[in-house]
């Protein structure tokens, strides 16, 4: 035993002797560590004292960078950080458009729009019709449906669709870019019914979703065999209180059997704002409400380029560009109900109506009524006017164009050259324009820039387009008037592959028409008062012809051209024969439907064309462009 003691007593002493050894080590190296920190913290507080505190400047130069960067430091998180507001300059959602849009369209008191168009007489012909009826039951009718849907859970309300704008009680615009994005903004009047309840929803935070279908399907309360509460789902778990009340049908709201709503709210934190998602059937649409404008978007880049519109909208709205003053300020006026904008930098308009805007950046059209009639001031933006020297009257090219085309563009100063030179240079959004124009060019051994005089006469005519069903194509049929310094058939050549050329006559107008066995179209070419008149067909040619000679009313007779004098005598026309569009609108959507096959001629004859039916009375719609004031233009939709 006494041999175990003493074993035990020297490892004991073993274990004590290291563990001295250890702590004095330890306690050496901590101690040699603190001398030497503070030994170099001494000497920099002795060069601190020499340097700093012995020299007055630079003592309180120290003491006030505190401050300066507490400050600097608080400027920048509230410069870096988004902060989106509504500017108090703003009046409508004209203010929060972002300045790339390609499209925006307004209606600038909803009120007011509902009093002139939804309670006119038209509107209640459609819906009463038949057509009305089935276009609500088809998918578009769904979509539309689903809107309505969400707009219930959200704000509590059972509504109908001309609801809609009286709910509002303000303005409410649409905007498209050209990413294929959208975004809505409307002004909500707070003291609408639907202003309260959508404030009231927002501070809730989430869709009040309900199962409709569910609902309906429910077992009475006896009936039900006892279940044991399983957790809550994704789903479940976004509902709120108030979605657990009994559940109200309405035929409004889309709960049929066939149809079953899935919306899914979730909160996504940008700047100072929590902007709502919506995942529907189709994806997601974002959302927010700043005090009374409710933004609404595909997109949440877009969404937030139009809070930044918003906030800024000196610099990052459509207000950004000065030239758009004038427009602001007329469109705030009385009579205007509504606006459309269109951008002509780099958009899918940019090859087409840029030429005929005289190379402007946008085009404003300013909507109103004038002797019960819808009419549009149109405005411009940086234009650069054509010069032009002895110009064709432009009575001497409507007398040229058959009342009954479906399409005429046409003016006294904008020729072929302007828009070929337009589609060769067409923008990103028409890449393929851009380059095939060219090839086209090339193959036809066609040189515009010198066969086709700057700022000559011009038409473009759409007559009709003609459905091949055996074929399922469509042919275009038009004519083309223009101007050439050549004087020959190159460009006739370059746009047909033609066989050889055969004399004919008509109405004693001798010209020339090209025709090749195996091919639809049959080109013809005349020349009258220096203008070459180039038709797809024979028959156009000798239309063309009998209007120039008195034997078929023209375009100058048309109800549309009388009602815009003074712009009669602009040099720059658009018209459309809005009879002639309604015949032709079913033969675009029969070939639509057919090359997709998602709907029959059947489906077209008996749901969409009634939907026109209401608007037999109107007989064109005449866009006259070019006067040098401040009104470019001027629109006019004419009963018959």
């Amino acid at each position: 035993m006494h041999e175990f003691l003493q074993s035990l007593k020297q490892k004991l002493l073993s274990i004590f002797n290291f563990i001295k050894f250890f702590l004095l080590n330890l306690f050496a190296k901590i101690g040699n560590l603190l001398v030497s920190t503070f030994t170099g913290f001494f000497a920099k507080l002795k060069a601190f004292k020499e340097f700093i505190v012995s020299d007055r400047k630079r003592l309180i130069a120290f003491i006030l960078s505190f401050p300066m960067t507490a400050a600097l430091g608080t400027t920048g998180y509230f410069i870096f950080r988004k902060h989106y507001k509504i500017h108090s300059s703003i009046q409508s959602g004209l203010y929060t458009v972002p300045a790339d849009a390609e499209f925006y369209f307004e209606i600038k008191n909803t009120n007011v729009a509902k009093e002139k168009l939804i309670k006119s007489e038209i509107f209640q012909k459609i819906e009463t019709s038949e057509a009305w009826a089935r276009f609500l039951s088809s998918l578009a009718g769904h979509k539309l449906g689903e809107l309505l849907y969400l707009v219930e859970l959200k704000s509590n309300s059972i509504i109908d669709w001309k609801d809609f704008l009286e709910l509002f009680g303000e303005s409410i615009g649409y905007a498209s870019f050209t990413d294929g994005s959208y975004s809505v903004v409307v002004k909500t009047n707070l003291k609408s019914r639907f202003g309260i309840t959508m404030l009231e929803s927002f501070k809730a935070e989430k869709i009040p979703l309900r199962k409709i279908k569910e609902a309906k399907k429910e077992e009475p309360e006896a009936a039900k065999p006892s279940q044991p509460t399983n957790p809550a789902t994704t789903e479940e778990a976004n509902i709120d209180e108030s979605a657990t009340m009994p559940v109200e049908t309405n035929e409004n709201v889309i709960s049929s059997d066939n149809y079953e709503t899935g919306f899914l709210e979730e909160g996504i934190k940008s700047g100072n704002l929590i902007i709502s998602q919506v995942e529907a059937n189709n994806g997601s649409v974002y959302f927010v409400l700043v005090d009374e404008y409710l933004f609404l978007s595909d997109s949440l880049e877009t969404l937030s380029k139009s809070l930044e519109a918003a906030t800024n909208p000196s610099k990052k709205s459509l207000f950004a560009n000065k030239e758009m003053d004038v427009v602001f300020k007329e469109y705030y006026k009385d009579d205007i109900l509504g606006v459309a904008y269109l951008g002509l930098s780099d958009t899918n308009f940019t090859p087409f109506l840029k030429p005929i805007s005289e190379n402007a950046n946008s085009i404003s059209l300013l909507f109103k009524t004038e002797n019960n009639l819808l009419s549009a001031d149109i405005h411009v933006t940086e234009r650069k006017p054509y010069v032009t020297t002895n110009p064709v009257s432009i009575d001497l090219i409507q007398s040229s164009i058959p009342s009954d085309v479906l399409l005429a563009v046409y003016s006294n100063s904008l020729g072929l050259k302007e828009y070929f030179t337009s589609a060769a240079n067409p923008g990103n959004a028409w890449i393929e324009l851009g380059l095939m124009t060219p090839i086209f060019l090339k193959n036809g051994n066609l040189s515009y820039e010198e066969y086709f005089p700057a700022n000559s006469p011009s038409a473009l005519l759409l007559h009709k387009p003609i459905f091949m069903e055996e074929e399922k194509f469509l042919y275009p049929d038009f004519t083309i008037g223009y101007v050439s310094s050549k004087g020959d058939d190159t460009f006739l050549k370059t746009i047909f592959k033609p066989g050889k050329a055969t004399k004919a006559s008509h109405l004693d107008v001798n010209f020339k028409t090209y025709k090749r066995s195996g091919t639809f179209y049959s080109p013809s070419i005349y020349s009258s008062e220096k203008i070459q008149w180039l038709s797809s067909s024979v028959e156009n040619a000798r239309n063309c012809i009998a209007a120039k000679n008195g034997n078929k009313p023209t375009i100058s007779d048309l109800n549309s051209s009388k009602l815009t004098s003074p712009w009669k005598e602009a040099p720059h026309h658009i018209v459309i024969n809005w009879q002639r569009l309604r015949e032709d609108i079913l033969t675009f959507l029969i070939y639509g439907g057919i090359k997709s096959g998602k709907y029959t001629e059947k489906t077209v004859t008996n749901d969409i064309q009634p939907l026109l039916d209401p608007f037999d009375w109107v007989e064109s719609i005449h866009i006259a462009l070019g006067s040098k004031g401040n009104v470019y233009g001027k629109m006019i939709l004419s009963g018959m």
